[in-house]
């Protein structure tokens, strides 16, 4: 689990929806692959490795589940991984 503090001037607020900002949908999923490789980095997987990277499979379809929207008036973003 991984928690995030959310403010009101976060950057992307200011341009994504006018009148009614939230957090875009790429940056939960980019959050969620970016919470995944701290896991996957955490099993040992990148021991022996130099220059590791993980990255989305092309053309393979991916589930993102959000429990509802991050606004200006939400203070903490968790993000959860499930294997």
């Amino acid at each position: 689990k991984i928690q995030n503090q959310v403010s009101p001037s976060d950057w992307f607020f200011h341009g994504h929806f006018l009148n009614d900002p939230c957090m875009p949908g790429t940056l939960m999923a980019e959050a969620g692959m970016q919470a995944m490789s701290f896991y996957l980095a955490a099993m040992g997987l990148t021991i022996g490795r130099d220059g590791w990277r993980f990255e989305p499979i092309l053309d393979e379809v991916y589930k993102l589940r959000c429990r509802g929207q991050v606004t200006p008036t939400s203070k903490v973003l968790t993000y959860e991984v499930f294997v």
